[in-house]
Order: structure tokens, then sequence, then C-alpha cells
């Protein structure tokens, strides 16, 4: 966290204090119903025009309000202000440290909404066209899972041994990751043994995009099967531990 950086600031919470009874208080709510309902947009532009701080509190303060932004206001607000604190903070050293905490948040291509844009573990970025285009002539699996997705994790023993029971067939098994966070994905991506595995991906715009919305991927985990033509053919596939789905895959790879 690089708010911590400032935990030398002895008058830390004082400093809080004066914020919210001077700017925070004072500051219009939105009309949002996820409980962050300031317009921090106002308090960053106040605390960056209206206030004398030195240069240390100042910074301190711009950045907890661009991850307040970040939370709780759209993806335009938070580039626009991402834009306006790279020059407010002079600091390029702390910049760049925010650029790489909010690395997805600052890749525009994850807002694509036509596609699903992934990425890999060494942040090359592909989309799943381009992986059903590659493998026209096999049968795809497609496992949506998370970091934090109990069932999702508690499947891939079963995954990790039908993979390995057909892997003389004409299948691929594809790993789409619906995190929020690379490195939360990254983590879970190595404790789950799918770190070098070739075909495990971060969904950059799982919130944008069309296709998730088309198919209505309100939950997880959750499995679709593309035939060898490249066809979509099981938008809600069988489960990885069903009996079924061993027999189905082996027919469909023929």
């Amino acid at each position: 966290n690089i708010l911590e950086n400032y935990e030398g600031i002895y008058f830390k919470d004082f400093v809080d204090a004066v914020e919210y009874r001077f700017v925070v208080e004072k500051a219009p709510y939105l009309d949002l119903t996820d409980g962050f309902n300031r317009d921090y947009k106002v308090i960053y532009d106040k605390i960056n025009t209206e206030f004398n701080f030195p240069e240390t509190i100042k910074n301190y303060l711009l950045i907890k309000n661009i991850g307040r932004i970040s939370e709780s206001l759209s993806k335009n607000d938070f580039l626009s202000y991402f834009n306006k604190l790279e020059k407010d903070v002079k600091d390029s050293s702390l910049v760049e440290k925010l650029k790489v905490k909010y690395v997805l948040e600052l890749d525009t291509t994850r807002y694509v909404p036509t596609s699903l844009t992934l990425m890999d573990n060494n942040k090359g970025k592909t989309s799943l066209d381009a992986i059903i285009k590659q493998a026209q002539g096999k049968v795809i699996y497609v496992d949506f899972w998370a970091s934090w997705c109990g069932p999702c994790r508690a499947a891939f023993p079963h995954s990790v041994k039908l993979r390995e029971s057909l892997k003389d067939k004409n299948i691929v098994f594809v790993y789409l990751s619906i995190d929020k966070s690379m490195e939360a994905w990254l983590k879970a991506s190595e404790k789950e043994e799918l770190n070098e595995y070739p075909n495990n991906f971060l969904v950059l715009n799982s919130q944008d995009a069309d296709f998730l919305k088309q198919q209505k991927v309100n939950s997880i985990p959750r499995y679709m099967i593309v035939d060898k033509r490249g066809k979509l053919i099981y938008p809600n596939a069988p489960r990885v531990e069903s009996k079924e789905l061993t027999q189905l895959l082996t027919e469909l790879s023929k």
C-alpha cells in the first residue's frame, strides 16, 4: 500500500481529521448505491487548489483520493484524474509506483466491449477471439474463475485430472480469471499450479465486455464449450466435476 509510505507523518490522523472536517464534509453527495457517495473529484480539486498544504501532506491526500475515485467513480473519471495527478505530484518515483499499483485500471484495452481482452502472466495480450482462431480444429473448454471463488478453486483438481486424461484428444482447456487484481490472480495461479500453463489468462475487460453480458456470466464457476469450427455451442457447459463431461468432450473432439 503506497499510503503506508506516509506512516512517518506522525500527525497523519490529524491530517485525515482536518481533511474530513474542512473538505470531505463540505463535498456534495453523488446518487450512488454502493456506499461511496461523496464526489471525490471535488475533494481532490479542493485539496489541490484551495489549501496550502506542504508537498508531502498534499501528495498523501491526493493519492488517497485517487484511490477513492478508482473505487467509487467511473473509469473515465479515474483516467482523467490520474492524468491530473501525474502533473500535480512532482515526485516522479511516487507516480511510477502508482502506475504499477493501478496497472489494470490504466490499461484502456480493458474497456473494449466487443471481445474479451486477455493478459498472460508475462503481461502479453491476446483475446478470446484470437485463442479460438488459433485452436480451430480443436474443442475448447473454457473455465471462468477468480482467486476469491472457493468453488472454482475446489474444482481445479478435477480439471487437472480431466485435462490429463484427455491430453491425447483434440481438446484445449482455457482458464479465464475475472479477478480485478493482477496480483491476486498471479498468486492464486501459482498456488493452483496454473502459472506455467499456457492457456491461463486474466480477463482485462470483464466489467465491460459485451460477450459476458450477452452470455449472462453473472456468477462463477462458469464453463463453456467451443467446437472445432470455433462456434460457441455450450454457453453453459457441464461443470468440470460432472460425469458426462468426459464423454461429451470426447465425442465433440472426434
